[in-house]
């Protein structure tokens, strides 16, 4: 059987994805497309907002590289997942 496998590292999320022949089904990872963050007053427990009362929501800066969101879909499998239709 010919295999080609990839590590891809994407959004701080490195995943392995083995490509096999056609006539065999396809291995896929899994990884993070999108991940955003807010801040909250610690004390109070309130969101700290925009002036339109909306949250703020923060990003990791490219190239930052935080270990523990390259575990988070470790465990994960495709029946735990539902596809986004727009």
């Amino acid at each position: 059987m010919v295999q080609f496998q990839y590590m891809i590292e994407q959004n701080n999320c490195i995943s392995l994805i083995t490509f096999k022949r056609r006539d065999k089904p396809m291995t896929y990872g899994i990884t993070i497309s999108d991940i955003t963050f807010y801040i909250y007053d610690a004390e109070s427990g309130d969101e700290i907002t925009n002036d339109d009362g909306s949250a703020k929501t923060f990003r990791l800066k490219d190239g930052v590289r935080f270990k523990p969101l390259e575990n988070l879909c470790e465990d994960m499998d495709m029946d735990m997942l539902e596809e986004i239709k727009e």
